[in-house]
């Protein structure tokens, strides 16, 4: 968790963001195929959150998302190979922040259209950038082959009242779920000092962290019970048996994963 704390420290205050349109054009491969690719920024996002758009598909009539990302910016049918996208690909985008990206293409089958992505990091051996089978999407309808990932949920969830403020870091290893938490007086410190702040900070381990992926319901320890909610692309972590400074349910956003 020490590791995984700094990387999550490193990735906060990372700069440099791209950003595009609302919309990204199809490239010219197949006229009977309409189906693009298209960002939609996240209502209500700020700087410190890493997913600040929906990537969605649509193919005129029916729109689905398909993944959240940190930046967006549509890949030109000429840099295809540049990526390793299939030229027979008929949209692609991609997302770079904080020394790691994540590209996705969508290419016609026989029965509909495949949307495949790849996570890649700059530091990597490896140059394959090992795209994985994502969705599917038939006749206006988006299949995902592994629901749970369109929204990330590890991360570090935040919350900041005058009185209290609050800090709760969760994190998967395997099947295993890890999680540390604090709460901590007053409001937290400015941006520019939090950095130096989170490496010192003693977060508590919260033991016996479990969640039920299909219902969003979680036991936390000493925390108590609650649940895992999404409002407007951003994901909160809703305590049902612990009470903000406002007496109030205690409610965390996730600020970066």
């Amino acid at each position: 968790m020490k590791v995984y704390r700094k990387m999550l420290i490193g990735v906060l205050f990372m700069s440099g963001l791209i950003a595009c349109g609302p919309q990204l054009k199809t490239a010219e491969h197949d006229e009977s195929i309409k189906v693009e690719l298209s960002c939609v920024p996240i209502e209500g996002a700020v700087e410190e959150d890493i997913y600040r758009y929906t990537v969605h598909v649509t193919d005129g009539k029916q729109s689905q998302a398909v993944m959240l990302i940190p930046t967006c910016s549509p890949i030109a049918a000429a840099d295809y190979q540049t990526h390793q996208v299939p030229a027979d690909a008929i949209t692609a985008i991609s997302s770079w922040w904080a020394g790691s990206g994540d590209y996705v293409y969508a290419i016609p089958k026989e029965d509909g259209v495949l949307i495949r992505r790849a996570t890649v990091d700059e530091m990597q051996l490896v140059r394959d950038y090992g795209y994985m089978d994502w969705a599917f999407w038939r006749q206006g309808t988006l299949v995902m082959y592994d629901a749970n990932t369109v929204m990330p949920i590890s991360g570090l969830y935040m919350a900041e009242e005058e009185a209290a403020s609050y800090l709760f870091l969760l994190d998967k290893i395997g099947e295993e779920w890890q999680a540390e938490a604090l709460e901590l007086k007053g409001m937290l410190p400015a941006k520019e000092d939090l950095r130096m702040e989170l490496e010192s900070m003693n977060l508590q381990k919260v033991s016996g962290f479990e969640l039920n992926p299909e219902t969003g319901q979680f036991s936390a320890g000493e925390w108590g019970e609650g649940e895992l909610v999404m409002e407007k692309g951003r994901c909160f972590l809703v305590f049902k048996e612990r009470q903000g400074a406002k007496g109030e349910p205690l409610k965390l956003a996730l600020r970066i994963r």
